[in-house]
């Protein structure tokens, strides 16, 4: 469990899936964690109940979440959008097509080096 996830559970008594981020923290984040993942587009969306689904259930993964339109501009997102952030191979790659069983294996694929 990350500090996000610790701190979480200590104020609620239970794990929040995912972090909101805006482009500041985005940043901070890509230079500090080895490998997390994002969510980019609107909250609202059946991609984002998924995402957040996903993310509630994997307490070993660090998850953000964002709509923020400079994070999406500077980072050429497509939304919306899953995103892994490495610091190794290619440093950011986005999901083609997001649906249940590609976002859990990508997730799975893309936290380790090729």
């Amino acid at each position: 469990m990350n500090e996000f996830g610790l701190t979480s559970w200590i104020i609620t008594g239970t794990s929040m899936s995912s972090m909101e981020v805006d482009l500041k923290a985005l940043d901070k984040l890509r230079e500090k964690e080895y490998v997390f993942y994002g969510y980019f587009g609107p909250t609202d969306s059946k991609e984002f109940k998924m995402y957040q689904l996903i993310a509630k259930h994997d307490e070993f993964r660090f998850f953000v979440h964002s709509n923020d339109q400079e994070a999406i501009t500077k980072y050429n997102i497509k939304t919306p959008g899953l995103v892994a952030f490495r610091q190794f191979d290619e440093p950011i790659v986005q999901l083609d097509e997001f649906e249940r069983v590609k976002a859990l294996t990508f997730i799975r694929e893309k936290g380790i080096a090729e």
